[in-house]
C-alpha cells in the first residue's frame, strides 16, 4: 500500500474577467477519485492578474501521475491553462 503525494498545480484563467470562485468550486468536483484539494491559494502575475494554486492531495501510485488531474481542470469552463509546479511525498 502506498501513501500519498502532494501536486502543487496552477490553474490559469483564459480572461482577467474569469470567476476564480467558480473554478475552485469546480475544482473539487472534477477531481478524479481518491483525490482531495487540500488547500487553495490565489497567486498574483502580473497587473492584478491572477492564478489558482490548487494542492492536491492524490495517491501516490496513480496511473498517469498528475495528466488526469491536469486533463480534469482543463476541462472547467474559463480554464486556460494547467501546469503542475511541484509533485511530493505527503
Amino acid at each position: 500500500m502506498g501513501g500519498n503525494v502532494l501536486a502543487v498545480i496552477k490553474v490559469y484563467p483564459e480572461a482577467d474577467d474569469v470567476d476564480l470562485n467558480y473554478i475552485k468550486t469546480k475544482a473539487s468536483e472534477v477531481l478524479p477519485a481518491g483525490h482531495r484539494i487540500g488547500k487553495v491559494d490565489e497567486e498574483e502575475m502580473a497587473f492584478g492578474l491572477k492564478c489558482l494554486v490548487l494542492y492536491v492531495v492524490m495517491p501516490e501510485q496513480t496511473e498517469g501521475g498528475t495528466e488526469t488531474v491536469e486533463k480534469a481542470l482543463a476541462g472547467i469552463k474559463g480554464v486556460g491553462r494547467v501546469e503542475t509546479d511541484i509533485v511530493t511525498r505527503y
